[in-house]
């Protein structure tokens, strides 16, 4: 089901050297086997119970912040983050190096034995990268931030994985959010893996909801060449998934359910999953359950003229719509642009396909 190809066109794996090739014939280290735990040496420990006179370069000695970490971390090394709760807020711009990959992962699986990052309700942001480059999140619990949990902007290569985003967005202050809010947020950027991920009760509260503002678990714009696959967002005020303007995205083995997207007194809906604009999605063997709005929203809501809308294998039941199609200019656009193959759409309240122009749908029944 996976195709590398949709992450890394033209380059290939040589498992032998751990060394992968672009087509002209440069290298650059491969992302490293991080199944396992990290050596030693190549680890920076962090505890909210540490100090930052320590060196960090053990379990005993870890440093107290993750920014003290990050800034003296190099390519090849893993920040490991000790269980408990980390109140900060890490901005990290101009992070990593083509040279080796970055991790930064927490420690732990169960609730009480967990790397958390918390913004006590008043922090905007958990983490927030800017150009970063060759970069690996995993393990981390995000909550409690008014915009977003973790915010990746202008970046390469970055790896998003087995995190939790919980209720982030709320109360979204920085402007060009207009108010929504996300648990994750990723933006301008390529070769991005985001994968096995869960985002649940993220996006605006009353206040924010009241003035026409949805938010998102997982929330995409001008992604290019990358997967989001095996993520499950659910339950949050907003859409469950987004790609705007992506180009060369697989989307695959996700689950959107139960999130609740009615903007209807502002005559729009959100949806499970919303793509618009770009070109050359795939949509693959995912599930919509349970959603106040569409399943699927596929638009051109910019008249853009997106091609290459692939939407095949998914099921998509018990929304309010199922497969919402909007501002194409006709129901059904030719194959080129929307290919429907082996779709389940049934037991959608509101209807099972709806077309429609602009943004006027009905109201709930």
């Amino acid at each position: 089901m996976f195709q590398r190809k949709f992450l890394y066109p033209l380059l290939w794996l040589c498992l032998a050297c751990g060394m992968v090739y672009d087509s002209n014939g440069a290298s650059f280290p491969a992302e490293p086997d991080i199944s396992s735990p990290p050596q030693q040496e190549r680890s920076i420990y962090v505890s909210p119970k540490g100090s930052n006179s320590n060196s960090g370069t053990s379990r005993d000695q870890p440093l107290r912040t993750i920014d003290r970490a990050t800034r003296i971390v190099r390519p090849e090394q893993v920040i490991v983050l000790l269980p408990g709760i980390y109140h900060e807020s890490v901005d990290l711009e101009d992070f990593g190096s083509l040279s080796g990959v970055i991790t930064i992962r927490g420690e732990g699986s169960s609730p009480k034995d967990r790397a958390v990052l918390d913004g006590q309700g008043s922090k905007d942001v958990g983490i927030s990268v800017y150009n970063g480059r060759n970069l690996v999140f995993e393990n981390l619990e995000i909550r409690n931030y008014t915009d977003v949990g973790l915010w990746i902007e202008f970046s390469k290569r970055v790896t998003i994985r087995g995190n939790i985003f919980y209720h982030n967005g709320f109360s979204s202050q920085d402007p060009d959010f207009d108010g929504e809010g996300f648990g994750l947020n990723v933006t301008e950027s390529e070769d991005v893996l985001i994968e096995l991920n869960e985002a649940y009760r993220n996006g605006p509260g009353p206040k924010r909801r009241a003035n026409n503002a949805l938010g998102t678990g997982i929330d995409t714009f001008a992604l290019k060449n990358s997967i989001i696959r095996g993520n499950y967002s659910h339950d949050n005020i907003g859409g469950g998934f987004l790609i705007e303007d992506g180009i060369n995205v697989t989307f695959e083995d996700n689950r959107a359910e139960d999130n609740d997207g009615d903007a209807s007194a502002f005559e729009w809906w959100d949806a499970g999953l919303w793509v618009d604009g770009g070109r050359d999605v795939t949509v693959r063997n995912n599930v919509f359950k349970g959603n106040l709005g569409a399943g699927i929203q596929i638009s051109d809501e910019d008249f853009q003229n997106p091609t290459g809308y692939l939407v095949e294998d998914n099921d998509i039941r018990e929304n309010y719509f199922g497969l919402y199609i909007w501002n194409f200019g006709k129901c059904f656009p030719d194959e080129k642009v929307l290919h429907l193959i082996n779709n389940t759409v049934t037991g959608n309240i509101g209807g099972d396909i709806w077309c429609g122009e602009g943004w006027i749908l009905p109201p709930p029944p």
